[in-house]
């Protein structure tokens, strides 16, 4: 249904998405932070 209203919704969503992503992963310790 939201895609019939906003066909852009899913590279919102994706987009999204992919900010999340980016942000756990610069969440994860660094190696040398685990060899410490």
């Amino acid at each position: 249904r939201v895609l019939k209203d906003d066909p852009r919704a899913i590279f919102t969503a994706a987009s999204k998405a992919q900010a999340a992503a980016d942000w756990m992963h610069a969440q994860q310790p660094q190696p040398e932070e685990l060899a410490a």
